[in-house]
């Protein structure tokens, strides 16, 4: 490996300092992250214009870990979000909408009376993430 280049187990956070990149940019990398919390990966190449044919292996690895890491990033979002808004139907619906539209995650949730208030509770369950080989 180069200096430089990413190591198959950690993904720099400031995008810049990536060394390597022919086909695409920095700029390219941090719109991927950005965009998937509604857009999968071949929609973001579309939308970046991004031939991912023209993409070496190294470069496509990056590209699907930022992809990962922008779905993870919106989940939790979603999940704290979620949290803070228990009390407000409308924001508890609409994070319980967003995670279980995202796909690969499912929700279980009971009401909870354990307050005059009563309550709920809920688990976000997410599958093992998908190998990304250099």
């Amino acid at each position: 490996m180069e200096q430089g280049q990413v190591k198959a187990d950690r993904l720099p956070t400031n995008y810049n300092t990536i060394k390597g990149l022919e086909y695409i940019s920095a700029d390219d990398i941090l719109q991927c992250e950005l965009s998937a919390a509604l857009l999968d990966l071949e929609e973001i190449y579309e939308m970046l214009f991004i031939d991912s044919q023209h993409l070496s292996d190294y470069e496509s690895s990056i590209m699907k870990r930022a992809h990962r890491r922008g779905r993870k990033k919106s989940i939790a979002d979603a999940s704290g979000l979620l949290f803070q808004r228990m009390r407000d139907r409308n924001g508890t619906a609409a994070c319980i909408e967003y995670l279980q539209n995202c796909g690969k995650f499912s929700i279980e949730g009971s009401h909870t009376p354990t307050s005059s208030q009563g309550g709920f509770q809920f688990n976000v369950f997410m599958p093992e993430d998908e190998e990304v080989t250099k």
